[in-house]
């Protein structure tokens, strides 16, 4: 007998798979329930964001509460970085010295130490609150100080303008900064009664006083209390001057981290 002739019907499950563009390079193929759901156009929110610092904020990011700071929880709370963290687990008050080593070996050939450098301590100056303060002392061999007199409201206008000055330093205007004095800016910062004063650099002092035994000493009598969260450029942990840095860290209540 003739078979009998089935009956072709079109249904959802029948639709070609469609990819929605993101706004990176990633594709995804939906599932049965995703192919009912109307094609997404791509979005304008790009996946990189950096916070506006001339006014305003993004989506729910609210300026004043601290800048680049979302009003809700803190969901992904490891994307926090040390730094950061370290700042958050200070109550009250924070005022902050960043000291950033701009000696021309931050910027050697084939580097990116600088930029990783200042893009870290940015991120913690958009984190901090208007009842915050900060300064920042930039140090070859000799210490320049961002502001005079002391630490300055975290304000949004003072933290682009900060941001605006460190950006000042490249590759062409640091590169005969061939000596770093590394204690006399600590000392420096500790003098300003801050609570905390970062340190970043990228090797050993060659400028100054250059005994690391003598370094600690003399910065141990000059803090009063202050923490020091010391970072290492490039280097490894068990070089000398990682072991300096660290030991910086540890006998002033605070941290090391190499980058």
């Amino acid at each position: 007998p003739p078979k009998p002739k089935l009956m072709e019907r079109k249904t959802d499950i029948d639709r070609p798979n469609r990819t929605v563009e993101l706004t990176t390079s990633a594709k995804f193929a939906p599932s049965r329930v995703d192919r009912s759901t109307p094609a997404l156009k791509g979005s304008n929110m790009p996946t990189d964001l950096r916070m506006p610092l001339g006014g305003g904020g993004i989506g729910n990011v609210t300026f004043g509460r601290g800048i680049g700071r979302v009003d809700t929880q803190r969901v992904i709370k490891e994307r926090k970085s040390q730094l950061v963290d370290f700042v958050d687990r200070l109550k009250g008050k924070r005022e902050i010295i960043y000291c950033l080593d701009i000696s021309a070996s931050m910027v050697a050939p084939g580097s990116n130490k600088l930029n990783l450098a200042r893009n870290y301590l940015v991120e913690s100056l958009m984190e901090l609150t208007e009842q915050d303060s900060f300064n920042i002392i930039v140090i070859s061999k000799d210490a320049k100080v961002y502001k005079s007199g002391g630490v300055i409201q975290a304000t949004r206008e003072n933290i682009s303008n900060a941001v605006e000055f460190l950006n000042r330093y490249s590759p062409t205007n640091i590169n005969m900064n061939t000596k770093t004095d590394l204690l006399s800016p600590i000392v420096l910062a500790l003098g300003m009664k801050p609570n905390i004063v970062v340190a970043v650099t990228d090797g050993l002092p060659t400028a100054g006083v250059i005994q690391p035994e003598k370094i600690l000493q003399e910065i141990r009598n000059s803090n009063l209390g202050v923490r020091i969260f010391a970072i290492g450029m490039e280097m490894d942990q068990d070089q000398p001057e990682a072991w300096l840095l660290r030991s910086i860290a540890e006998q002033n209540k605070g941290e090391f981290q190499l980058l």
